[in-house]
């Protein structure tokens, strides 16, 4: 029998590249949520930063979904099945801001 773990690391300030230095406020990230969580059809994330891009991962690590948003900020979920998802939201410049746990019913 082999048992196989998967580790997600995620990053505050983690590019596409690599790790970026650069900070954000923390009032400013404690805010950032998803929303209904758990999601059915769609989600929409509560922010005051403005967004580049959206990526969603299954518990494995494997990217399911990328939105790219025009200050859009609800999301289709309908495709995704049941299950666990790491939502990783980053800003225009491809930085990442914040990665949210996020439940499909």
């Amino acid at each position: 029998m082999t048992l196989s773990l998967f580790w997600v690391q995620l990053a505050i300030g983690q590019s596409k590249e690599g790790v970026q230095s650069y900070q954000r406020s923390k009032e400013d990230l404690a805010e950032i949520s998803i929303y209904p969580n758990p999601v059915n059809d769609v989600f929409s994330v509560a922010i005051t930063l403005d967004i580049g891009e959206v990526r969603v991962y299954n518990i494995l690590g494997r990217e399911v979904s990328v939105y790219k948003t025009q200050d859009n900020k609800s999301f289709d979920a309908a495709h995704l099945k049941r299950g666990i998802y790491i939502v990783r939201i980053f800003d225009k410049q491809e930085q990442l801001i914040k990665a949210l746990r996020m439940s499909k019913t």
